[in-house]
């Protein structure tokens, strides 16, 4: 890595907002998925795969074009 830092995602759920501002401010892509960790018995599985798909072909490919 050297002197050249790389920018990481972080993929969030229910997380601090203080936290949130501070990777949204640094520029760092952020995730926010609306799932329960204990309880998939109502998710959709076809919109978190559109949401996490939409992510990583928009603000990821954006940020690593800057890196």
């Amino acid at each position: 890595m050297g002197s050249q830092s790389r920018r990481s995602v972080r993929l969030v759920n229910d997380a601090d907002p203080i936290v949130l501002r501070a990777l949204r401010r640094a520029d760092i892509p952020v995730l926010c998925l609306d799932l329960d960790n204990y309880n998939q018995e109502n998710a959709d599985a076809q919109h978190i795969d559109r949401q996490i798909t939409d992510f990583l072909e928009g603000p990821v490919s954006v940020n690593a074009t800057r890196s």
